[in-house]
């Protein structure tokens, strides 16, 4: 099946086996995101090129604030922030923009910067009761809720990534806080950049500096901030676009259960093709692939693919030495962390060239806590290059 990866967030049912203690129906389906960029986010420059949709997808962060607010009033300010501002939630006019429905921090026309980010935190109220907060930031989705069920995202005009524990920031309200109590944040997540289609070619737009902060009302002796996107990044738009053919649903067929740790239920391989081209202002660049597991990783390795019931995974192998070995036991297949994998390269003179991969996927047990059943599996898939 051919993917022209023109649409973020292609919506695919995604049943991936069926384990019976006898047979059952196993698949596998990836979800082919918008193709193209990169360079990781640690790296001077991110290149993107002409793909619509989430063009590029890295710059893990992660952390924690914590410390008293050292005052008691709820006013204009936010208990969680992420912005350009050390001291206070910013992100306001020119500088944002929508891209598909979502608003993110505008780079150039056509292009957002908005985080992929889960928050959890709590602070204390005045009568000293303890109150927890969370949810998820950026992309796909602005959802913070308090422990009573309460929105905390509410002033779009100011930004979309400040957060108040009533939903607004319009009134002061005295004695809603402890000023000696705890609080604390905890974040982790990474960044996307969203594109629209219509970027054009551009060097050297140097990215700001971007900070996860819990911010007071009149002053900053209780302000806490940490920055989460480095201040040496800049990014280039190219004439680069790429498409991948692959088949997305991997149907293992019928399979018997086996309930010994790493074993074997099923294997298949199938052709990966990856096309890219350059129209103008031709550069050199690595051709890339990212995995990024949407069931999440099992026990934290990023070459097993989680099962969504738990008790097993999926490993892959790919051909020409761009993985090792990823059979059950393994840890050098793909690796589901969003990690870059060079499957190539084109110079400055080619204004086309073809990508020939063979992608060998299995499907292993957990052990006892195997299911029986329907069970399934899925990730994300990125064609980037830098």
């Amino acid at each position: 099946m051919k993917n022209n990866m023109g649409e973020a967030g292609r919506a695919v049912k995604q049943q991936v086996a069926k384990i019976g203690s006898g047979l059952g129906y196993g698949k596998l389906y990836l979800r082919a995101l918008p193709i193209l960029l990169i360079s990781a986010v640690q790296a001077e420059t991110i290149t993107i090129g002409r793909g619509s949709g989430i063009v590029w997808e890295g710059g893990a962060f992660s952390g924690s604030l914590s410390g008293p607010l050292g005052m008691t009033r709820l006013g204009n300010v936010s208990i969680l922030s992420i912005g350009t501002s050390e001291v206070i939630c910013d992100f306001i006019g020119a500088q944002g923009a929508t891209v598909s429905g979502t608003r993110g921090l505008q780079l150039a026309p056509g292009v957002i910067l908005v985080p992929r980010m889960s928050v959890n935190g709590l602070f204390t109220r005045y009568d000293g009761s303890s109150a927890t907060f969370a949810g998820t930031v950026g992309y796909p989705q602005n959802t913070m809720l308090m422990d009573n069920g309460k929105n905390m995202h509410k002033f779009e005009q100011l930004s979309p990534w400040c957060f108040s524990p009533e939903g607004s920031f319009t009134a002061i309200m005295d004695n809603y806080y402890s000023a000696t109590g705890s609080r604390q944040l905890n974040y982790s997540g990474g960044w996307v950049i969203l594109t629209d289609g219509t970027q054009t070619t551009q060097d050297n737009i140097l990215l700001p500096p971007v900070y996860v902060g819990s911010y007071v009302v009149g002053g900053t002796t209780g302000n806490l901030s940490k920055q989460i996107l480095p201040t040496t990044i800049s990014l280039r738009i190219s004439s680069v676009e790429c498409t991948v053919a692959t088949t997305t649903a991997i149907d293992f067929g019928a399979v018997e259960r086996d309930d010994m740790p790493g074993a074997e239920i099923a294997s298949l391989s199938y052709p990966l093709v990856v096309a890219c081209e350059q129209v103008s202002d031709k550069i050199n660049t690595n051709i890339n692939l990212q995995f990024r597991a949407i069931t999440g990783l099992y026990n934290n390795d990023p070459a097993k693919l989680a099962l969504r019931q738990g008790g097993g995974y999926i490993t892959g192998e790919m051909s020409h030495g761009v993985t090792g070995n990823a059979d059950c036991n393994g840890t050098t297949g793909i690796s589901f962390d969003n990690r870059q994998l060079k499957i190539g390269d084109m110079n400055n003179s080619e204004t086309a060239k073809v990508f020939n991969q063979q992608v060998k996927w299995r499907l292993c047990s957990g052990g006892e806590r195997l299911p029986t059943g329907p069970v399934d599996a899925s990730a994300e898939m990125l064609v980037t290059f830098n």
